[in-house]
């Protein structure tokens, strides 16, 4: 059930920061923003929910291609670590964009490992649900996205 726990989270979020909610807002209860989330899919029709499947899809297929296996773990010389769920949902968003023949991959990667070892030292992804923690991670998400958008 954990895989499911993530899109929905990538899926709410993503929904979020691109004005698709109406007014709702994140505020620090993860419990309480993805039931109100799932409401809101939920009343979609099946052409909608086709479109969020075909960009979970693509945002997987992008995020693949340019960061290979290891896209959502913080690198670690000494030892693997477990995908990181504030990652998988941030990168997840930024790599969300329709051509992924666009992306050159070498120049992503390098930018985006960059990225990845900054938000590792930003010590923002130890208490991943705050409001605070969400808006850094996707501020910085954004910052790929528009790099990608301009590609």
């Amino acid at each position: 059930m954990k895989d499911k726990y993530l899109i929905l989270r990538f899926l709410g979020f993503y929904l979020l920061r691109t004005n698709q909610l109406g007014n709702l807002e994140y505020k620090s209860d993860i419990d309480e923003f993805l039931a109100a989330v799932m409401k809101q899919i939920n009343s979609y029709d099946d052409s909608k929910i086709v479109e969020l499947e075909n960009l979970f899809l693509n945002a997987m297929n992008n995020c693949y291609k340019v960061l290979g296996n290891n896209a959502y773990r913080f690198d670690n010389p000494e030892r693997r670590r477990p995908i990181n769920m504030g990652l998988f949902e941030s990168l997840s968003y930024a790599f969300a964009l329709p051509r992924a023949e666009n992306i050159n991959s070498s120049k992503f990667k390098q930018r985006v490992d960059s990225l990845k070892a900054e938000m590792d030292q930003s010590k923002m992804f130890t208490a991943i649900d705050s409001s605070n923690a969400v808006k850094y991670r996707f501020d910085k998400a954004d910052e790929i996205r528009m790099e990608l958008s301009h590609a």
